[in-house]
């Protein structure tokens, strides 16, 4: 079942409602004010971004052996792009340029990529 959520100009009350039938251009009444509310969509989509989900990622193509976890740590740091990693030694992205950057630093190439990716 859909899930909206719908918010009121006037005093910001919030008012999440559950629908069967899809009427999501239709709008509440404030029960507060007795305003029209309307949809509020960043946050039925709970603040993601275009594309939900994708950032941070954990690469496994891109990790190392979790004993080696401090090292890679160190040279990425010496190279200018700073990498955490999982404690099982996934290279955790935060963001495409990040990603970028640290796929060249190893020389590495994404053959399923798109024009932006390593």
């Amino acid at each position: 079942m859909p899930t909206y959520v719908f918010k009121c100009r006037k005093c910001g009350c919030q008012q999440v409602v559950a629908r069967t039938v899809d009427r999501r251009n239709d709008f509440e009444v404030c029960p507060e004010c007795d305003d029209p509310m309307f949809r509020d969509i960043a946050s039925e989509q709970q603040g993601h971004r275009h594309m939900p989900g994708n950032w941070p990622i954990l690469s496994d193509a891109l990790g190392c052996n979790p004993s080696q976890i401090h090292d890679s740590m160190e040279v990425a740091k010496q190279h200018g792009v700073p990498t955490q990693f999982t404690p099982d030694g996934r290279a955790i992205l935060t963001s495409p340029a990040h990603r970028k950057a640290y796929a060249r630093l190893y020389g590495i190439h994404d053959r399923n990529g798109g024009y932006s990716d390593p």
